[in-house]
C-alpha cells in the first residue's frame, strides 16, 4: 500500500511539473498561490495552485487553477477570484468560487495532464464569457433546485413531500416532528405514511393546514423570498393561491409550511418556505385581519429544501411508466425464505403496491447468511420481520400484510384474498404445499397467474414457472412424487441430498447468497412480466437459469442431457433460456 502511495505521489509531481513549466512559459502574469489563498479551498485539500489572468468582454479577471490530491486522475479545479463575490450572481459557481465545469465522476486522460489542464481553463473562460453580459436567468432557472438548496436557511430541516406531481395551487396538510417535516395532499396520505415509517406511533397525529402555490416558472436567486411580504407577493394575481395562504395562515398554530411548485424542464419540482406564527397575533386584531398581520410581522421565512418521497419519484424519478400500473397491483408471496424474501424486496423496490407475505417459520441464525433479514430478527417470524423492513423502507406502499401461518390455513379463512390477487408467487419448493396450491389453481379455473420459483442442488440452477389459463399446470412438469421432470443438473448418488444439522429434522442445502442472486433475479423478473403483460400471454411458460458447467463440476455434478440439448456446447458462461411449459395428456390435475 505504501508503494502505491509513492507511485501516485511521483505521478502527480511529474504532472504538476509539466503544468508548471507550461504556465511559466506560456501564461503571462500568472503566479503561484500563497498558502493563505489556498486556504479558501481548504475543504478540497488543495496541493498547489496558480492565479491566472484572463480577459473578458467586461474586462480583466483572475482565475485560480487548483491542483487536487487526485491529480492527474482528477482534473484541476478552476475558481473565479472576486473580492466579496456573491456566488449567486453568476451561474455554475460554487460557494467557494469554484466553477462547475466537470463533475467529480468525470473521466480524464491522466496520461496527458497538460491537455486536461488547458481544456478546463478554456472551458472556464468560455463559461464566463457566455455570462459576462448579465443574461444569466435562464441558467439559474435550469438549475433552480441546486441554487435553492444552496441558499436554504441554515439549520432548517428539509421537507419530505408526498405531494402529487400535478400542476395547480391548492391547500395541503403538514406534520412537523422533532427532525422531520412532512407535507401531503391530505391527512389520510400523511397518516398512512407516518404509521408505516414509524411503527411505534400510536397516538392521534395532529396535522396543520398548508398551501401549495403553483408558479409559472422557476425563481432565480434574486427572487428567492427573504421576507414575509415577498412570500405573500408570490400569490399576487392568483385568487386561489391567495385564498389558500389566507386560510392556512388563519389556522396556523405555530408554523405555516408553504410549498412552491413549478415545471422545470420535463419534470415537476418543489421548494418550500415556512413562517413561524408571530407572537400575540390574536391580541387586538379582528379575526378577518389576522392573516394579513401574519404576513406583516414576525421573523423572516425559512427557505427549505424539499425531498420528494412519493411513489412515482421513489420508483424511477417520475420517469418509469410502469409504476402507475405496478402501484395498483397486489401480490401474494408464499414462503419468505432465501428466495421468497429477496424477491419480495425486489418487487417492492420495483413499485408493486401491495404484498401479502405468508410464512409460518421463524428466522433461524443459520439462515442469516443467505437471507435479507439479520441477526436482530432471529427468533421473529420471517413474514412479520420482512413486513416491518419493507414498510420502514417504503412507507408509501399501499400495504404489506403478513401471516405467520400456512397458506392453506389463510385460504380457509379468506379465500377471497387469493381470488382477488393479481399474482400468487410460491417460493417454498415443497411439493406438499405447491401441489395443493396447484390443485386450487386448476380447480378455480386458473383465472390469475401463479408463479413458482425454486433452485436446484447447490443453487447451480434456478427455475421460474408461471402457470396461466392455458398450457400446462404445475403437475404437468412434475412426476408422481413432485420431482421436476426438467432439470439442469445431474448428480451422483448423495451429492444433491439435503445435509443434516445436529438434532432431529434439521435439513438444509449448502449454498450461499451469491449463487442465489441469479435465481432471485429470474423469479422477480418473471413476476414483473406476469403483472405487466396485460393478458397478452395466456399460456404457461418456463424460464431456466444455469451456472456454467464448470461450476457444477466443482460440486461433483454435471449438466443433464436435456439441458445440453437445450444449450448445445456453450459450456463457458451462465445462461438463461425460456421454454414452453406444456400440458401433458396424462396429467390427472388439468386434463
Amino acid at each position: 500500500m505504501h508503494d502505491v502511495g509513492l507511485r501516485r505521489s511521483k505521478h502527480r509531481e511529474s504532472a504538476v511539473g509539466e503544468v508548471e513549466a507550461w504556465i511559466e512559459v506560456k501564461v503571462a502574469g500568472a503566479r503561484i498561490l500563497t498558502s493563505e489563498e489556498l486556504a479558501r479551498y481548504a475543504a478540497r485539500s488543495p496541493v498547489c495552485g496558480w492565479r491566472i489572468p484572463i480577459t473578458l468582454r467586461i474586462g480583466r479577471r483572475f482565475l485560480d487553477l487548483i491542483i487536487l490530491p487526485e491529480f492527474p486522475r482528477m482534473a484541476p479545479r478552476v475558481a473565479l477570484v472576486e473580492v466579496g463575490m456573491d456566488p449567486n450572481a453568476t451561474p455554475h459557481v460554487e460557494e467557494d468560487g469554484v466553477l462547475c465545469l466537470l463533475d467529480d465522476m468525470s473521466s480524464v486522460a491522466d496520461d496527458d495532464p497538460l491537455r486536461v489542464t488547458q481544456h478546463v481553463l478554456e472551458s472556464a473562460q468560455s463559461l464566463l464569457e457566455r455570462f459576462s453580459g448579465g443574461d444569466v436567468d435562464a441558467e439559474f432557472r435550469r438549475e433552480y433546485l441546486t441554487y435553492w438548496a444552496r441558499d436554504s436557511s441554515k439549520g432548517a430541516a428539509p421537507v419530505f413531500s408526498l405531494l402529487r406531481a400535478a400542476e395547480g395551487t391548492r391547500g395541503i396538510v403538514a406534520w412537523a416532528g422533532r427532525n422531520i417535516v412532512l407535507v401531503a395532499e391530505n391527512e389520510e396520505d400523511a397518516d398512512h405514511w407516518l404509521r408505516h415509517r414509524f411503527r411505534d406511533l400510536d397516538e392521534k397525529l395532529v396535522f396543520v393546514a398548508g398551501a401549495l402555490f403553483w408558479m409559472n416558472q422557476e425563481l432565480v436567486p434574486s427572487e428567492f423570498p427573504r421576507s414575509r411580504q415577498q412570500v405573500l407577493a408570490l400569490s399576487d394575481g392568483d385568487r386561489v393561491g391567495r385564498r389558500s395562504l389566507m386560510e392556512a395562515a388563519k389556522a396556523c398554530p405555530s408554523e405555516l409550511f408553504i410549498v412552491l411548485g413549478c415545471n422545470s424542464g420535463d419534470a415537476v419540482c418543489f421548494t418550500s418556505v415556512s413562517l413561524r406564527r408571530p407572537p400575540h397575533l390574536g391580541h387586538g386584531f379582528r379575526p378577518g385581519e389576522r392573516w394579513r398581520k401574519f404576513f406583516a410581522f414576525g421573523s423572516a421565512p425559512a427557505r427549505r429544501h424539499v425531498l420528494r418521497i412519493d411513489g412515482p419519484w421513489i420508483h424511477g424519478r417520475g420517469k418509469d411508466e410502469r409504476h402507475s400500473r405496478l402501484a395498483k397491483t397486489s401480490v401474494i408471496i408464499i414462503g419468505c425464505g432465501s428466495v421468497g424474501a429477496p424477491t419480495a424486496i425486489a418487487l417492492a423496490n420495483a413499485g408493486v403496491g401491495s404484498l401479502t407475505l405468508i410464512d409460518p417459520q421463524v428466522l433461524e441464525s443459520a439462515n442469516v447468511g443467505r437471507h435479507p433479514l439479520g441477526v436482530a430478527d432471529v427468533g421473529s417470524y420471517k413474514s412479520k420481520a420482512l413486513r416491518n423492513r419493507l414498510l420502514s423502507k417504503l412507507p408509501h406502499m399501499t400495504d404489506v400484510v403478513e401471516h405467520h401461518e400456512g397458506w392453506q390455513e389463510i385460504f380457509s379463512k379468506n379465500p377471497r384474498l387469493f381470488e382477488s390477487a393479481d399474482l400468487v408467487l410460491s417460493a417454498t419448493g415443497v411439493w406438499a404445499e405447491e401441489g395443493a396450491l396447484n390443485e386450487w389453481h386448476v380447480g378455480s379455473g386458473r383465472k390469475i397467474p401463479v408463479l413458482y420459483g425454486w433452485t436446484e442442488a447447490h443453487a447451480v440452477a434456478g427455475h421460474a414457472v408461471v402457470i396461466k389459463g392455458s398450457g400446462g399446470c404445475l403437475r404437468c412438469g412434475t412426476n408422481s412424487v413432485g420431482v421436476r421432470r426438467f432439470r439442469v443438473s445431474d448428480w451422483p448418488d448423495g451429492l444433491e441430498r439435503l445435509k443434516a444439522e445436529p438434532g432431529c429434522g434439521g435439513l438444509f442445502q449448502p449454498y450461499g447468497p451469491v449463487e442465489l442472486m441469479s435465481t432471485i433475479g429470474l423469479v422477480a423478473e418473471m413476476a414483473l412480466d406476469a403483472l405487466l403483460d396485460d393478458g397478452q400471454s395466456k399460456s404457461s411458460f418456463h424460464r431456466v437459469w444455469s451456472a456454467r458447467e464448470a461450476r457444477i463440476r466443482e460440486f461433483g455434478g454435471s449438466w443433464t442431457s436435456d439441458w445440453r440439448k437445450t444449450v448445445g456446447d456453450n459450456e463457458r458462461g451462465s445462461q438463461t433460456r425460456e421454454l414452453e411449459w406444456e400440458a401433458r395428456s396424462t396429467c390427472r390435475e388439468c386434463q
